[in-house]
């Protein structure tokens, strides 16, 4: 059975996995934290470490301008800046 430690350092999760007394580092690298925007929510399901998705919406009959969607990539930085919400006219 596998024994799991974790260990964080700056924007990095460094796991120690120990299987059949074999030691395996893995390194996931952390693109930090999203807030919420004005107007809206971050959904961030997965985590934010490398490959992980984060979704933004709006409230209150607010309109995503910019990216919905942002990816951890593997520099350690969001794929984009995070959008605004704007009042839509109708």
């Amino acid at each position: 059975m596998a024994q799991c430690k974790c260990v964080c350092y700056d924007r990095l999760l460094v796991r120690r996995v120990f299987v059949l007394d074999l030691l395996f580092l893995v390194l996931f690298l952390d693109c930090g934290t999203l807030s919420n925007l004005d107007n809206g929510l971050v959904f961030i399901p997965g985590g934010t470490t490398y490959g992980q998705t984060a979704t933004y919406s709006c409230t209150g009959g607010n309109s995503v301008i910019g990216a919905a969607s942002v990816t951890c990539q593997a520099d350690g930085s969001w794929s984009s800046a995070p959008p605004t919400c704007r009042q839509t006219c109708m």
